[in-house]
C-alpha cells in the first residue's frame, strides 16, 4: 500500500510518494546529445576587441588585436573558441535591457558566417520586480527582439529541438513561479530546456542542495555560475550528486572555476596561481557531471578573461582542451615541441605569502617526449637570484610542478622574472623572462598571474643587445628631470623569422604606452615624453607582437624623479599571521596617494603621487560608479576614468587662494576612492579639517571592511576606531572579532584649520593633532584587510558601500601612504 504525504515545495503541495519518487514538472527529454559538451558565460556588455589602453575594469584585454568592428570581433573569439574545442556560448541577456537582444543576435549572425557547428545558448537574468506575470511582459518584449533567430537559426543551441536556456537569476522567483513562467514561455515561443543555477553564497555551501531540492522540479537540469572557493566547490558538487542521482533524466552541468577578484573593491576568493583552475577541472572528473561550463569568458570586472589574453595567452584554453579530450577519450592535438607554461604572480606583498611558480608541460607529439629543464629567478636587471634543481619529465601526459620561494627573503628586490632553461633533443634553448612579479612593500595591485608558454614567444636574433634608456640599461634608474620629462628609447631586436612580427609597444608599469604598428622588430632610437613620476618609480619596458599574440619583451628600465630617494626600515607580516619583521627598502617603493584638493576638476578627484590613483566625490544617496570606481584599474596602482563634467559646488578657495572642498552632511557630500586604497598594514593617514559644529557625530575616514574609521563626536573629540573584518580575506569567513580605539586627548577647534594623522606600524595604532600624539594603542595586523578596501573621506562606509555618519567643514590636503610616518614627515598646514 503507497501512502502519500503532502511537502511544501516553493508555493505548491506536491505529492512525494514513499517509493523515492521525486516530483517533477517538466515533460520529459533524451539529454544524451547533450553529453560532454562544454561551454562559457558570455556577457555582450564586455567586448573581446577591448583597448588596450585604459579601457573598462582591469588591465587584462585579449592577446592579439581583434577587428575594431564589434561584429567581426565577435566572430573572431567564436572561431578562437571553437578552435579549442568549446561547443558554444551561453551569452547571458538581461531582461530589462532590450538591447542586449540587438548583440545576441549578431553574435548567432556571426556564429552562422561560421558554419553550423558552433552553437549560442541563452543566459537568462530575469530579476523579480512586480510578480511572475509582469515580469514576463519584460521578457517577452527581450525575447521579441531575438525570436525569429531562436526558432529558425541552426547556430541556436537544441536538444530535442528544444533551445537550452540556463537561467543565472532562478532564484529571485520563488520555484513554483517558475511553472507560470516557463508554461507562458514555451506557448509563445516554443519548447526549451530550462537549466537552474545553483549558484549560493561562497560561506554557506550548505544551503544549495536544499535550494536545489526546491528548484529542480520546475527545471530540466543544473548549471553554476560560480566563485567560490576550491573547498566548497568541492563540497557543494558532492551535496549534489545524490539530488541528481534522484532525477537521472535532468542534466547536471558543473563549472569550472578560473579567477574571481573585483577590481574596483579587492573582493573575490584566493588565487594561487593556476591551481583553484586546475582543481575544478579535477573536480570534473571525479564527480562525473554531464556536461561543463566554464564560468565567465569575457568579463574585465571580475578579471576571469578565460579568452586568450595578455596575462595568461590561451594557457586556460589549452588546459580544458586537454581535459575534454580525457572526458571524450579522443585524441589531445599535442604539438611537435615541448609546450612548457610558466606562470607567476603580477604581485604580492613579501611575507605574505610565498614567491611561487608553476611549470605545466603539455604531451608531445614527437616521439622523443623526454624533456630536461631548470628554472630560474632573476632580479630587473637579469642576473640570476636563485636556481632550481633540474626536473626531468616524460611528456606522455601533462605534468605540473609548482616551486616557492620565501618572499621576504627577497623584500628589498623592485621585481622578480622567472625563466625556464629547456633541454630537449640535445638541444638547450634558455627562454626570455615572464612578466614581472612585483614585490609591493604595502598593499596588492592586482590578484591575478602571468603565463607564458614556450611555444607562444617570439626567438629573438641576437639577446646580447643593449636596451637603453636614456643611456640607462635593465634594472636601471634613469633620471626623469636628466632631460626635462624625455626619454630616449634606444633598441634594435629583431626576431628570428621577420614575417612574425606586426606591432612595436612601448610598455609602462605593466601596461601599453605607445603601440608602433607595422614594425618588424624592436626597433627605436628616439625620444618620448614621459609623464611625471612623482614620488612614485616607474618601469618602461620594450615588446613586440606578432598577429597572433606571439611576444617577446625586454627587461625594464626604471624611471624616477628623485622626490623619495633613500632608505627606510619597514616592517613585514609573515605568513604565520604572527611574526613580524622589518627590513631596509627603497622609500620609493612605497606607494601612497595624495589628493591636495587644490584644483575644480568636477567630481574627479585628481592624486598627484604619480601613482594615478584618482578618487571621485559622491553627492547624495547614489554611489556613481561600481564602489564609486572612476572604471578603470592598472598593474600599477592605476585607478583612471571619466566622470561627468560639471562644476563643483562644493570646491571653494580660502582667502590665500588654497583650494578645499565644504561637505554638508545634510546632502551626504563624502569621498570615494575604489580598492587597492585602504593599506593593510604599515599606513599613514592625514587630512586637514576646518570642522562645522553640528551636535552630531561625523565620520573623517571610512573604509568597509574595519581597516580605519575614524569620526569627530559631537564634543569635537577625535575617535579612532580598528576593528575585525566583516568579511574574511578574499571571501572567507571572518575571524574572532576584535576592537582597538582611540579618542583623542583634546577636541577640535571648531572652524578652524587643523592637521589629523593616525599612524600604523603593525605594533601601535596613534593619532594625532596638528602633529602631537593624542593617544596609542597596541594593535596586531590583520591579514583580512588585504581585502574589500576602498576608502571613503568625509564619510564612513558600511559594508560593502554604504557612506554613512557625514561629515560637515571643509577638507582638503589628504594623503594616505603606505608607510607609517614621524610626526616630523606630516604634511604641513
Amino acid at each position: 500500500m503507497k501512502i502519500i504525504f503532502s511537502v511544501l515545495i516553493g508555493l505548491s503541495m506536491v505529492p512525494l510518494l514513499l517509493t523515492g519518487t521525486p516530483p517533477d514538472h517538466r515533460p520529459p527529454f533524451d539529454k544524451s546529445a547533450y553529453k560532454n559538451t562544454l561551454w562559457t558565460q558570455v556577457n555582450p556588455w564586455w567586448l573581446p576587441n577591448k583597448k588596450r589602453q585604459f579601457d573598462q575594469a582591469g588591465p587584462n584585454y585579449a592577446v592579439k588585436r581583434y577587428p575594431e568592428s564589434n561584429y567581426d570581433a565577435w566572430k573572431t573569439a567564436m572561431e578562437e573558441s571553437r578552435k579549442y574545442g568549446m561547443t558554444g556560448w551561453q551569452v547571458e541577456l538581461v531582461t530589462q535591457t532590450p538591447s542586449y537582444g540587438n548583440i545576441f543576435n549578431q553574435m548567432v549572425q556571426g556564429a552562422e558566417e561560421l558554419g553550423s557547428d558552433f552553437k549560442i545558448a541563452l543566459m537568462l537574468s530575469m530579476h523579480s520586480c512586480k510578480g511572475a506575470k509582469e515580469d514576463l511582459k519584460v521578457l517577452f518584449k527581450q525575447m521579441d527582439v531575438i525570436a525569429d533567430l531562436w526558432r529558425n537559426s541552426p547556430n541556436i543551441y537544441r536538444l530535442n529541438g528544444a533551445p537550452v536556456i540556463s537561467v543565472y537569476t532562478a532564484t529571485s522567483h520563488p520555484a513554483a513561479e517558475w511553472k507560470i513562467i516557463i508554461d507562458e514561455f514555451e506557448k509563445r515561443y516554443g519548447k526549451a530546456i530550462w537549466l537552474m543555477n545553483f549558484w549560493g553564497k561562497p560561506n554557506i555551501p550548505d544551503k544549495v542542495p536544499q535550494q536545489v531540492r526546491e528548484y529542480l522540479p520546475y527545471f530540466d537540469g543544473v548549471t553554476a555560475y560560480a566563485n567560490w572557493t576550491s573547498e566548497n566547490h568541492r563540497k557543494i558538487a558532492a551535496s549534489l550528486l545524490p539530488i541528481m542521482k534522484e532525477y537521472p533524466q535532468k542534466i547536471f552541468e558543473l563549472p569550472v572555476h578560473n579567477t574571481f577578484a573585483v577590481h574596483f573593491y579587492h573582493g573575490g576568493v584566493p588565487t594561487f596561481l593556476s591551481e583553484k583552475y586546475r582543481n575544478s577541472w579535477d573536480m570534473i572528473h571525479e564527480f562525473k557531471p554531464d556536461s561543463v561550463v566554464m564560468t565567465n569568458f569575457f568579463d574585465h570586472w571580475e578579471n576571469s578573461l578565460v579568452l586568450p589574453c595578455y596575462e595568461r595567452q590561451d594557457f586556460m584554453l589549452r588546459y580544458a582542451e586537454y581535459q575534454m579530450s580525457l572526458l571524450k577519450n579522443t585524441q589531445f592535438t599535442a604539438l611537435k615541441q615541448p609546450e612548457l607554461w610558466l606562470t607567476n604572480y603580477i604581485d604580492i606583498i613579501p611575507g605574505r605569502r610565498k614567491l611561487r611558480f608553476e611549470v605545466i608541460g603539455f604531451p608531445i607529439a614527437n616521439p622523443v617526449k623526454r624533456v630536461t629543464f631548470h628554472l630560474e629567478i632573476c632580479d630587473a636587471s637579469g642576473k640570476v637570484l636563485h636556481r632550481f634543481p633540474e626536473t626531468v619529465w616524460d611528456l606522455t601526459k601533462l605534468r605540473t610542478v609548482t616551486f616557492e620561494l620565501p618572499s621576504e627573503q627577497y623584500a628589498a628586490e623592485r621585481m622578480v622574472l622567472p625563466r625556464l632553461v629547456l633541454n630537449y633533443a640535445k638541444h638547450e634553448r634558455t627562454t626570455l623572462w615572464n612578466p614581472p612579479t612585483l614585490l609591493e612593500p604595502s598593499i596588492r595591485t592586482s590578484w591575478m598571474f602571468w603565463a607564458r608558454s614556450t611555444v607562444n614567444r617570439i626567438s629573438p636574433k641576437d639577446r646580447s643587445l643593449p636596451r637603453l634608456l636614456n643611456n640607462q640599461g635593465p634594472g636601471e634608474t634613469a633620471d626623469w628631470n636628466a632631460l626635462s620629462g624625455r626619454g630616449v628609447f634606444r633598441a634594435n631586436i629583431l626576431p628570428a623569422d621577420y614575417h612574425s612580427v606586426n606591432l612595436m609597444r612601448i610598455m609602462r608599469n605593466g601596461m601599453e604606452f605607445k603601440a608602433i604598428p607595422g614594425r618588424h622588430g624592436i626597433t627605436i632610437g628616439r625620444s618620448v615624453d614621459l609623464p611625471n613620476p612623482g614620488g612614485a618609480l616607474h618601469y618602461y619596458q620594450l615588446e613586440m607582437e606578432g598577429p597572433e599574440g606571439d611576444r617577446i619583451q625586454t627587461l625594464p628600465i626604471f624611471v624616477s624623479a628623485g622626490s623619495r630617494s633613500g632608505m627606510v626600515r619597514h616592517p613585514f607580516l609573515l605568513e604565520d599571521n604572527k611574526s613580524i619583521i622589518d627590513i631596509e627598502i627603497e622609500k620609493a617603493r612605497i606607494p601612497y596617494w595624495h589628493f591636495p584638493c587644490n584644483v575644480d576638476a568636477g567630481e574627479f578627484l585628481p592624486d598627484i603621487s604619480g601613482y594615478d590613483h584618482h578618487g571621485r566625490l559622491q553627492h547624495g544617496d547614489r554611489i556613481w560608479g561600481p564602489f564609486g570606481s572612476l572604471g578603470y584599474t592598472g598593474y600599477s596602482h592605476y585607478h583612471n576614468g571619466d566622470v561627468l563634467f560639471k562644476q563643483e559646488k562644493c570646491f571653494m578657495r580660502d582667502g590665500d587662494q588654497r583650494g578645499f572642498y565644504r561637505f554638508d552632511r545634510n546632502k551626504k557630500d563624502c569621498i570615494v576612492i575604489s580598492g587597492g586604497t585602504a593599506f593593510p598594514y604599515a599606513s599613514t593617514y592625514e587630512i586637514e579639517l576646518r570642522p562645522q559644529k553640528t551636535g552630531r557625530e561625523m565620520g573623517i575616514f571610512g573604509a568597509p571592511n574595519g581597516q580605519i574609521s575614524l569620526t569627530i563626536d559631537p564634543e569635537g573629540y577625535l575617535n579612532m576606531l580598528r576593528t575585525g573584518e566583516v568579511e574574511g580575506i578574499a571571501g572567507s569567513k571572518p575571524g574572532p572579532g576584535y576592537k582597538v580605539e582611540l579618542k583623542s586627548e583634546k577636541p577640535l577647534k571648531w572652524d578652524k584649520w587643523q592637521h589629523i594623522a593616525v599612524t600604523y606600524d603593525l605594533r601601535m595604532l596613534r593619532l594625532y593633532i596638528d602633529g602631537k600624539l593624542q593617544a596609542e594603542a597596541p594593535c596586531r595586523p590583520n591579514p583580512a584587510f588585504e581585502t574589500i578596501d576602498h576608502v571613503t573621506v568625509g564619510a564612513l562606509c558600511r559594508f560593502l558601500i554604504q557612506p554613512h555618519t557625514f561629515y560637515s567643514g571643509d577638507l582638503r590636503n589628504i594623503r594616505i601612504s603606505g608607510r607609517c610616518l614621524a610626526p616630523g614627515e606630516f604634511l604641513q598646514k
